[in-house]
């Protein structure tokens, strides 16, 4: 026997799962994922699970409820490949695409990383799940891995290739005893009671594979006949010429019920019921082969079908790519479930106005190149999401608007906002509806050069005018500004020649735009340029501007891969580099003096000092409301850092948070509830901070909770504080029992005294005020031990 080596759980109690709509407290996550994209489904007893590109959900018929499930609920990954329920033992068994397994089992989760941990060449996929009694039987790309659910361990494995040789085994099914199994090779059968089903020589070649041409990847036993499917190796869409076959108990023989010529997905037997699904439709047979319902796009417009299954009452269970889970009646009722999210994982630009967040959907590499993302954004408001797209804006083509890599939104109007776009520049949005778009045609944004089709906008922001500038790369005059009566003017930058290829664009309290050079017919290098108009749109001899690089009086930037650009409350500029950080704390003198070198923050770790992530390719940098960086890196996560860079308070990462990913592509944070949002290369997923921005004086001071109960052992948190005042907690008599600062305009206190001690029932007053005592405030909290 080929054995895995014993099992090490990992249990986690999932306690009761967090409803999206849910206000989230301090510490807490949340996900925002296309769950949309579903791939397969699973019926456990009331709940109907379903798999998605980036997710897990479910969707109670008790009480038509839906719930997601991702790392936050206690799940090991992300990405699921396949699943299905035992009943026998109560299991739904979650297979991941790194080969990592989750068992769960009520509210737990028993985690298998047996076969992920595992050193194996070649490929470790699971493609299938199928049950037999208290066992569980993956199909992997080596062989067929079986899985004690009842003990929760592996329990054989078993390599079934001639000559011993390991082979994709893509399903696997039972009739009787004799078990098939669906191969790069062919079909395999063998005595489901041999005790050493681990020897190869115990499989047969039942159907061979026709000189490889192809691979047997669907199999489900019917009745007593094994239908299995045949994919061609140019098996992709309407072109695809998949075939079955169907063993009688005798022979292999043609099936007795229609085969569509395309690509399948899946086929399921349950409940009497067998169903064949492709891409278009998922045919319904009863059990004496009739065909009894055919789901296709005259039942629900546009199907994408990956996988579905029979239940009760005639209701049939659809997994649709584009649409999640659908539930389809015998008489043709259709219902799309799936939790709230954007349609797309892709995540280029993120922000947040007024409680109101917007982000594009591209991929973004270091140098900006076109990827041809399909052109869409989306925005979250009042926790519910809208993805702008094709289906959502039929009369307005904004697929021709592909690789969205920047969006500005009004500071005026959270719901005002214009998307640039790598392919064809700009859209303008006002309230959910796209009412313009700009390129060369009607504004002074220029085709770029060598490329006359593509109008290339990256960069976009606004100033504390209200104008509106996009960075406009390949042009000889990039910096482009729309004022706010709409008139367009264009400005080449002094001292920098050419058509460079742009990036970034941020525009600091002095009117100055930042802007990264990334290289392409640039005579300079890459490196980060400085462009200031001095507020006179109309005349241009009065602009200037300032190059930088590496090297002590050209600038001295670590690196001239520059990722982030940020202003702080200081009106420092921190800079992310492909070296870590730097930071401008001159910024209004760069152009003007000589002394305008970037520095790099020293820090002691482990007792050497060193630079700041100097290690790191630091990729984005975003301000709380304490003037805290949260800063977002290629590979090791996100880091809060103190206001000046020195101290670390918290590090995200993949090993010891949910966070999605440790490549950061962007971060937003809502400066009115704390939120920060992390865009990631698999998503976003938000964290609630404990930092509010705040002007002036007190806001209406508030505790929450209030009264604090003597069983509540979580944050007690005062908004509406003196921004990063003083906060000072006494009993009624004066006694400070406790001394902080506010992060922002919010503190927070955990009910101990200076030693820790939980504090005594009774009224505490919180006292609030800045460092010259000119701003003050005064609230107060009941708190009971």
């Amino acid at each position: 026997m080929n054995r895995l080596f014993f099992i090490t759980f990992i249990v986690i109690s999932l306690g009761s799962f967090s409803g999206m709509s849910q206000d989230l407290t301090l510490g807490q996550w949340r996900v925002h994922l296309p769950f949309i994209k579903a791939r397969a489904v699973a019926k456990a007893d009331d709940r109907i699970y379903c798999a998605s590109d980036r997710g897990l959900f479910y969707y109670s018929q008790n009480d038509n409820s839906v719930e997601p499930l991702s790392k936050i609920s206690g799940l090991s990954e992300l990405n699921v490949s396949t699943l299905g329920y035992n009943q026998n033992t109560s299991t739904l068994l979650i297979a991941y695409s790194n080969a990592n397994i989750d068992l769960l089992v009520g509210n737990k989760i028993y985690n298998l990383s047996d076969i992920k941990r595992k050193n194996l060449t070649g490929d470790k996929n699971i493609y299938a799940v199928t049950f037999r009694n208290n066992f569980a039987y993956l199909s992997c790309g080596f062989g067929i891995v079986v899985v004690d659910l009842a003990r929760r361990e592996i329990k054989d494995t078993y390599i079934i290739g001639p000559g011993g040789t390991t082979i994709r085994v893509f399903d696997i099914d039972f009739l009787g005893n004799t078990v098939f199994a669906a191969t790069e090779s062919g079909v395999f059968t063998a005595d489901i009671n041999n005790s050493n089903l681990g020897f190869y020589d115990n499989w047969t070649l039942s159907l061979p594979d026709n000189g490889n041409a192809g691979d047997y990847n669907i199999i489900e036993t019917f009745g007593n006949q094994v239908f299995v499917n045949y994919a061609k190796p140019n098996a992709i869409g309407a072109n695809s010429t998949d075939e079955g076959f169907v063993f009688n108990g005798s022979a292999w023989i043609a099936p007795p019920v229609p085969v569509d010529p395309t690509k399948y997905y899946s086929y399921r037997s349950s409940n009497g019921q067998l169903i064949m699904t492709n891409s278009y439709s998922a045919r319904v047979f009863d059990s004496n082969l009739n065909q009894i319902q055919n789901i296709n796009n005259s039942v629900y417009a546009d199907p994408v079908m990956r996988d579905a299954m029979p239940g009760a009452d005639g209701i049939t269970w659809v997994a649709d790519n584009e649409q999640g889970l659908v539930r389809v009646t015998a008489s043709g009722n259709v219902n799309f479930i799936y939790p709230g999210g954007p349609r797309s994982d892709l995540v280029s630009a993120m922000a947040v106005s007024n409680g109101h967040l917007w982000a594009t959907h591209a991929t973004r590499t270091a140098m900006w190149f076109n990827t041809y993302a399909q052109g869409n954004f989306s925005e979250y408001k009042n926790g519910t999401w809208k993805t702008y797209n094709n289906k959502t804006l039929p009369n307005f083509n904004i697929g021709q608007f592909y690789d969205n890599m920047s969006i500005a939104v009004d500071p005026k109007n959270s719901a005002h906002v214009y998307v640039g776009s790598k392919g064809n520049g700009i859209v303008e949005m006002l309230y959910g509806v796209p009412v313009a778009s700009y390129r060369d045609t009607n504004s002074t944004l220029q085709p770029g050069i060598g490329n006359p089709l593509e109008c290339q906008v990256v960069g976009m922001g606004f100033d504390e005018s209200g104008n509106l500038w996009a960075l406009n790369s390949l042009a000889a005059k990039p910096v482009n500004v729309r004022t706010t009566e709409g008139q367009w003017k264009a400005f080449s930058i002094p001292g920098i020649p050419g058509a460079p290829l742009y990036g970034d664009l941020t525009i600091d309290s002095y009117g100055q735009k930042w802007i990264n050079i990334l290289g392409n017919n640039a005579p300079l290098g890459s490196g980060l340029v400085v462009f200031n108009d001095n507020g006179t749109l109309d005349d241009i001899t009065d602009d200037r501007s300032r190059f930088l690089t590496t090297g002590p009086g050209r600038g001295n930037l670590p690196s001239v891969d520059i990722r982030a650009i940020t202003e702080d409350l200081e009106n420092e500029i921190w800079l992310g580099t492909g070296k870590g950080v730097a930071v401008i704390y001159s910024p209004s003198s760069v152009i003007t003096s000589d002394n305008f070198d970037a520095q790099q923050i020293l820090i002691k770790q482990d007792g050497v000092n060193q630079y700041l992530l100097e290690t790191e390719v630091v990729t984005a940098i975003a301000v709380d409301g304490a003037n805290r960086k949260w800063i977002g890196t290629e590979s090791g996560g996100a880091f809060l850092m103190s206001p000046d860079g020195t101290k670390q308070i918290l590090n995200f990462n993949e090993q010891n948070s949910p966070i999605l990913s440790n490549y950061i592509l962007s971060i937003a944070i809502d400066q009115l509830s704390g939120d920060v949002y992390f865009g990631t290369n698999r998503g976003i997923i938000s964290y609630k901070g404990d930092a509010i921005a705040g002007n002036g004086g007190c806001n209406n001071p508030l505790v929450y909770p209030n009264p604090v109960r003597e069983n509540y052992e979580g944050p007690i948190a005062i908004k509406g504080l003196v921004p990063n005042g003083n906060v000072k907690i006494t009993d009624v008599s004066g006694n400070i029992v406790y001394e902080t600062t506010a992060n922002g305009t919010q503190a927070i206190w955990y009910g101990k005294n200076f030693e820790g001690a939980k504090v005594q029932t009774g009224v505490y007053l919180v006292f609030s005020t800045d460092d010259e005592g000119k701003n003050t405030c005064v609230t107060k909290l009941l708190f009971v031990n």
